[in-house]
């Protein structure tokens, strides 16, 4: 029996809720990228190993056991990974020093309110009754403001992985310029970007993952806004002066519109 290789290539770290699984989606039919095996992980299954956020204790033969190794660059993606401690890290870094990361981000209003659909949607399921309060109050915990502290995370995986590793993607980008997206992602990860050029993008583009539509109280929005970690636009001027966007950032005008437009749910 081969042995499997000893090194992946990738990791994939978030954001959660920002595009990550429609990342997932389309590499994964690509020739030369492998992800988990379709049994393998946690989570959406074939995407999430959950290795380094939650079951580290484990052997990491177990870890590697759960690769899909025929094909030729292999890694996977787990949004929880963005939450990250330095010491974690450093561990990651340990093992697989050479990995490319991969890291979507999405407003930060869109992103907790695509986590606060999830919720209302569970809490539905048991008729409970929710509020612009209670919904708040959810946003407010640790894990939520770690989640959008973007300019954090790149910074944490910058100080151990070095800026020519970390490679942060738009999630406007996910339906305005798909292929280029993709392009960029496997010129990353050196395989061939031309697999995704006979594809539309109209059929590129879109959301894999789709949660409840309901519209975001403008009182949960102003209270996101004013979070210290900074607007979307604050945080995407920081990450592109830490040299981490992966694609051009688009024009201050354009940036704007498509901000306008996901918040309001027409994209």
């Amino acid at each position: 029996m081969t042995q499997p290789r000893q090194q992946i290539d990738f990791l994939g770290i978030g954001a959660h809720g920002a595009g990550s699984t429609w990342l997932w989606h389309w590499l994964s039919r690509h020739p030369e990228i492998g992800f988990l095996k379709p049994t393998g992980g946690r989570g959406i299954k074939g995407k999430e190993a959950h290795y380094w956020s939650r079951f580290s204790d484990k052997p990491l033969d177990w870890y590697l056991e759960q690769f899909d190794w025929s094909k030729r660059v292999v890694g996977e993606i787990t949004p929880a990974y963005a939450r990250l401690e330095p010491a974690m890290i450093e561990r990651v870094h340990e093992r697989f020093p050479n990995l490319q990361i991969l890291f979507m981000i999405r407003d930060p209003i869109a992103r907790t309110w695509s986590d606060t659909r999830k919720l209302i949607r569970k809490l539905r399921w048991g008729q409970r009754r929710v509020d612009a309060d209670w919904m708040i109050e959810q946003a407010a915990r640790p894990k939520v403001t770690v989640r959008n502290d973007y300019v954090g995370t790149v910074q944490r995986w910058q100080a151990v992985f070095g800026q020519d590793r970390v490679h942060v993607f738009l999630f406007p980008d996910m339906g305005e310029r798909p292929r280029d997206l993709l392009g960029r992602s496997c010129e990353i990860l050196g395989v061939d970007p031309g697999f995704f050029e006979g594809l539309e993008e109209s059929e590129l583009a879109g959301r894999v993952n789709i949660g409840l539509d309901t519209a975001c109280p403008p009182e949960f929005s102003a209270w996101i806004e004013a979070q210290p970690y900074g607007t979307w636009a604050e945080q995407i001027a920081a990450i592109d002066r830490l040299g981490a966007l992966a694609l051009p950032s688009p024009s201050p005008r354009k940036f704007r519109s498509s901000a306008v437009l996901e918040r309001a749910g027409e994209v």
